[in-house]
């Protein structure tokens, strides 16, 4: 005995294997499939078949024209961020405590790996031997009281040459006011300092 599928039957399972591919190539976030398929309810009639089709359809092109736009944004801000010689990073304590992540610029800043995290151990080598102590303050106050912070030091760079570099970092405090997070930006100043 044969199984007797529908058009909509077999629209719905090729929407559904879509979806699932686009999912692991990474086009649509995980947030986003369950948004597409939390009003899904058993069906009746055709019609109402079409009708979710027609509404998923419509939710699928809506979430393409959003990636298209955060992709659009997101190459504006690395060109920003390459243009005016600025990197951004981030410590997660609640996610992991020893890995800081950072953005392309700041890897090109850094003479760090493009794959957008170290650990703040080896970020700290790359600082000057005579600006580590002032630096290291700097977190401590953040962490222990919530101090936002602006300091210049000196980094070290593969080829021996030190460039001076402006860093901003903002702790993001718990309901208990205790650092879960530090965010920040750098901004190289000069080249080639002593």
């Amino acid at each position: 005995m044969f199984l007797k599928i529908t058009f909509f039957d077999f629209l719905i399972i090729w929407l559904i294997v879509t979806i699932i591919a686009m999912i692991v190539i990474g086009l649509v976030a995980r947030n986003d499939f369950f948004k597409i398929f939390r009003n899904i309810i058993k069906y009746k009639t055709k019609d109402d078949r079409q009708l979710e089709i027609d509404s998923m359809l419509e939710r699928l092109e809506f979430e393409k024209i959003k990636e298209i736009q955060f992709l659009q944004q997101l190459e504006i801000y690395e060109h920003t961020e390459k243009s005016v010689n600025m990197g951004g990073w981030i410590w997660d304590l609640t996610t992991n405590p020893d890995t800081v992540r950072y953005t392309k610029n700041f890897a090109n800043i850094f003479d760090l790996p493009e794959q957008g995290s170290t650990t703040a151990a080896e970020l700290m080598k790359v600082v000057h031997v005579d600006d580590r102590m002032h630096l290291n303050q700097k977190f401590i106050n953040a962490m222990d009281k919530g101090e936002s912070y602006e300091i210049e030091y000196r980094i070290v760079r593969r080829n021996d040459r030190n460039d001076l570099i402006k860093a901003m970092g903002v702790p993001v405090l718990n309901e208990n006011n205790k650092m879960i997070k530090l965010k920040g930006v750098i901004i190289l100043i000069k080249t080639d300092v002593d």
